[in-house]
């Protein structure tokens, strides 16, 4: 005779739970950003999230986008490495990281704590200059040192 394994899960505050699963919700990830804080515009940023419990895929958000920015499948234990490559202001703001447990594409957990980003623009050199069109002359002559 074939047994029926049933399989049951509860929706509660915008994730799936496992009943199952005995502490009914799957700890929230951990976040890292590198380098730290605030970064000059050209910058390559990684945020690595990571869990100890499960292979899983992680999710990346970033606050005030309704859908995740990106993803990445881990079948082990491990760390979700996201770049970001070559930043700009628009990449400024607060990142988290979700994940949906290996064998539970359907359940996620809560988003962990998060990191936040500030891109400023790159300086200019000191000893750099924008040119200047002298427009006193009948033809326009370019000053680099004005």
């Amino acid at each position: 005779m074939t047994q029926l394994v049933a399989w049951v899960a509860l929706y509660k505050e915008g994730h799936w739970i496992d009943i199952n699963n005995k502490s009914n919700e799957f700890p929230p990830p951990s976040i890292s950003l590198s380098p730290e804080e605030c970064v000059e515009t050209g910058t390559n940023v990684t945020i690595q999230c990571w869990n100890k419990d499960y292979g899983a895929a992680f999710l990346l958000h970033k606050d005030g986008c309704s859908a995740p920015i990106q993803r990445q499948d881990l079948d082990v234990v491990g760390t979700a490495t996201f770049t970001i490559i070559g930043v700009t202001p628009a990449d400024s703001g607060t990142y988290r990281c979700s994940y949906h447990p290996w064998g539970h594409p359907f359940l996620s957990s809560h988003l962990g704590s998060n990191v936040t980003l500030e891109v400023t623009p790159t300086p200019r050199h000191p000893n750099t200059r924008t040119p200047q069109v002298l427009r006193s002359s009948p033809v326009p002559i370019w000053c680099w040192h004005c």
